[in-house]
């Protein structure tokens, strides 16, 4: 694009690629256009089971052609990289009645069988275009990750140019991904459809996952290291190393099992730039708080304290009021002390539980939180399992369970 200019130290990146990002980027643009019918023809017709995956591809879809074709407005935000606006699908509710939900279920397969007639053809021409397209952006993304970046001392519009450029390949890159796992996801369904059946043996993909396949292509298990490394460098890294710590998808990813902090005082100033301008730290810090908090808790503390102030408060009493000889107060004192470490030493145990049993709530609610940051869906729960009316009935008239 004629308005870009995003060249710094060790950037192998020519007009050619860049030219190249514009073209795929216009692509992507099209095959939006002749995927999205297809889900939202799923969404109208099954909007138990698509209306919210639709929204989502329809969203990210949007806010990703966005990022790489970059307006005069948005060329120097990289928080415009959140791409990502997580949506989980709405629940679906249980089917109690037997002769119910088998009529769903044959509601549900006469409209995948329609479907699948209408719109097999055009997602088998589809895919192999769409891999096509995925080994080009491959090509640019690849070498873009390979570059090395001497950002120490740059200015910071450079360092955000720098970062800019890297972050559009790298949403090209991850969205043709995508399309493709949609495609071949699509494929597959309308084949099993066709054949009578409800599902196919494959999961319907989201962002996670594909930020989970592009980290391990990039860093194999060593994501995090990695990031803990460029925070801590001048700011020369190479083009992986800059998506990482650039883009919020996969800094919070490669975050998620890890409990940290990042000083951006101490950092470089080519560092501080970066991390300021992701959002993703801010974010992680927001959603790890509680498990901070919970974490340096603990749990029977202020049991212990109310013990020790009651033993003080029996050994005052032994000495100063209880009348009496000293045998007769010791054991008194002894007997008090006693049953105030047995009471703290049960209550402690079930302070101890209760703090366990709510670092869990808190770790799931916060993994979930991540999770869905880094752009993975919640699937709806629908039992394809036909269900016997006999048995039904007989669960209902003799109370017995499942």
């Amino acid at each position: 694009m004629s308005d870009i200019n995003e060249t710094s130290s060790g950037n192998n990146f020519s007009d050619r690629d860049l030219n190249s990002l514009t073209m795929l980027t216009e692509d992507i643009r099209r095959l939006e256009g002749e995927i999205m019918p297809q889900l939202n023809m799923l969404a109208e017709k099954m909007p138990e089971i698509y209306k919210g995956y639709a929204s989502m591809v329809r969203q990210t879809l949007g806010y990703a052609i966005s990022l790489m074709r970059p307006t005069a407005g948005t060329a120097s935000k990289i928080s415009i990289a959140t791409e990502i606006g997580a949506r989980s699908v709405e629940a679906f509710g249980a089917y109690k009645a037997a002769t119910r939900h088998n009529r769903m279920l044959d509601k549900f397969l006469g409209i995948k069988h329609d479907i699948a007639v209408l719109n097999e053809n055009k997602v088998t021409r589809l895919l192999p275009e769409v891999k096509r397209k995925l080994t080009s952006s491959k090509r640019l993304f690849e070498k873009m990750a390979s570059n090395s970046y001497k950002l120490s001392g740059e200015q910071n519009d450079v360092i955000i140019r720098t970062s800019n450029l890297c972050l559009r390949v790298l949403t090209l890159y991850r969205t043709n991904l995508f399309l493709v796992n949609l495609c071949t996801y699509l494929q597959k369904e309308y084949a099993a459809w066709l054949e009578g059946k409800q599902i196919s043996t494959m999961a319907r993909p989201d962002y996670y996952m594909i930020n989970g396949l592009i980290l391990k292509q990039l860093f194999n298990k060593e994501g995090f290291s990695t990031l803990v490394n460029v925070t801590d460098g001048n700011g020369d890294m190479s083009g992986a190393e800059l998506m990482l710590i650039s883009d919020p998808q996969l800094a919070m990813l490669t975050m998620k099992n890890e409990l940290c902090e990042f000083d951006t005082s101490a950092a470089s100033s080519t560092v501080s730039v970066l991390l300021n301008a992701n959002p993703a730290f801010k974010e992680y810090e927001s959603i790890t708080e509680g498990v901070k908090k919970h974490v340096k808790d603990v749990a029977e503390g202020g049991i212990i304290f109310l013990c020790a102030v009651i033993v003080v408060g029996i050994v005052v009493a032994c000495i100063w009021f209880i009348p009496g000889e000293w045998w007769v107060r010791t054991l008194a004192g002894a007997a008090g002390i006693g049953a105030t470490i047995r009471i703290g030493a049960h209550l402690s145990r079930k302070a101890k539980i209760k703090h366990v049993e709510e670092g869990e709530e808190i770790f799931e609610n916060t993994d979930r939180e991540i999770a869905a940051y880094c752009g993975k869906t919640v699937d709806t729960e629908i039992d394809y399992n036909r269900k016997s009316t006999g048995k039904a009935v007989a669960r209902a008239f003799f109370g017995s369970g499942n």
